[in-house]
């Protein structure tokens, strides 16, 4: 006969999510190994149930808990494009043989919060500069007053950091899936395990040695940002009059060998960066899909969905099957 505890835990439970700043209804639930995340329209709870708090059941008052953990949601576009998809691509079993569901989920979800963030600072940057610009600054005989860009330091240096985190999810998301052998050159190594898996013509292996390219600017932005020295630095100035006589928005500039960027507006770099990371991530789910889905005897890969049948409409890619002559969408 069951103790109490087991007889409490093993029972049949209801669990409702309530928010006041968010009271829409549940759209879709997914597993990691932090446990059940639950996605509503303006948030993402995390539920664990007092199993995985208390695995030993040796307190029958531990309960049930649920917590918000993002304030972006299913009408979040970057939620839709990158985390629907992601849950469309690795909860249809296809990918079973070379990632576990949950783990694939979890990287996902911590690439979709971080793209999230990079999303709403770059937006706030590039709007605090318009807000500066407009406003303009004394000008007379004793000279001009050039605005002045609040915490564009501290803002930057965020933007740096948010972007090569995201870079280690890509990183991450990629050994999971092949397992390379570990050390200082992982990158060389992630390389030469995707090639010899798939063919040096293989679309996923011309996809990654694009990606490769984007993985090394946003760590070198990083080192230079950190660790600056002669040859790798990043210079960025807030507003400027140059030569001409015209005042100038802020601007950021890489120096390095490897990786130079020019002297470019800073807001620009921002928003054109932001939209390359965005596109990175779905494209990483996507090609790594397709490139080791596996279903039964069945030719299998992602395809894109018409915007009429997409759960979301950022949400563009799905597990398919060929039969009879072309491609059926699975869930």
């Amino acid at each position: 006969m069951k103790n109490k505890i087991d007889q409490f835990r093993d029972g049949a439970k209801v669990i409702e999510i309530l928010d006041v700043d968010d009271q829409t209804p549940l759209r879709f639930m997914f597993g990691t190994p932090e446990g059940l995340y639950v996605v509503k329209d303006k948030s993402i709870f995390l539920m664990q149930k007092a199993d995985h708090i208390d695995p030993e059941r040796t307190n029958i008052n531990v309960s049930d808990v649920y917590q918000k953990v993002f304030s972006y949601g299913f009408d979040n576009p970057i939620v839709g494009k990158i985390l629907v998809s992601g849950e469309r691509l690795f909860s249809s079993g296809f990918m079973r043989d070379v990632i576990s569901q949950e783990t694939a989920m979890g990287l996902i979800l911590k690439g979709t919060g971080i793209l999230c963030e990079i999303h709403d600072l770059t937006e706030k940057v590039f709007e605090q500069i318009l807000e500066v610009a407009d406003a303009g600054g004394p000008s007379g005989n004793k000279g001009q007053k050039l605005p002045h860009t609040s915490n564009l330091h501290t803002n930057i240096d965020i933007y740096i950091r948010l972007a090569d985190n995201l870079r280690q999810v890509l990183t991450d998301f990629l050994v999971s899936i092949y397992k390379p052998t570990e050390g200082k050159r992982l990158l060389e190594n992630l390389r030469t395990t995707i090639h010899q898996k798939h063919g040096d013509i293989h679309g996923f292996c011309v996809f990654f040695d694009k990606l490769i390219s984007v993985m090394c600017f946003i760590r070198e932005l990083r080192n230079a940002w950190e660790h600056p020295k002669a040859g790798q630095k990043v210079a960025w100035k807030d507003f400027t009059m140059k030569p001409d006589g015209r005042i100038y928005s802020p601007t950021i500039e890489l120096i390095s060998d490897k990786y130079p960027q020019d002297e470019m507006d800073l807001g620009t770099f921002m928003k054109q960066c932001t939209a390359i990371l965005i596109e990175q991530l779905e494209a990483l789910i996507g090609n790594a899909c397709a490139a080791n889905c596996s279903f039964g005897g069945f030719k299998c890969g992602v395809m894109e969905l018409p915007k009429a049948c997409r759960p979301h409409p950022e949400a563009r890619l799905t597990c398919a099957v060929f039969l009879n002559g072309q491609w059926q969408p699975i869930g």
